[in-house]
């Protein structure tokens, strides 16, 4: 039998929070930085509460798995 290696379920929320950060900045790049007519409560909504939830689920999934 092979040792099985620990995994750290911290490193996948460490990506999550790096990649929406990443796309966070950069839809924040197209509304800001160009000519875009969307009212503030849907830019708000898609800057703010998607990676907010988002990031909550994950954080919850991650902490809910099973310690081996």
């Amino acid at each position: 039998m092979t040792p099985s290696s620990a995994r750290k379920p911290v490193k996948a929320w460490v990506f999550g929070l790096i990649a929406v950060a990443v796309i966070d900045v950069y839809l924040a790049f197209l509304f800001f930085g160009s000519a875009c007519s969307a009212p503030a409560l849907p830019q708000f909504m898609v800057l703010i509460v998607l990676p907010a939830i988002y990031l909550a689920l994950m954080y919850l999934t991650l902490k809910s798995e099973p310690r081996t």
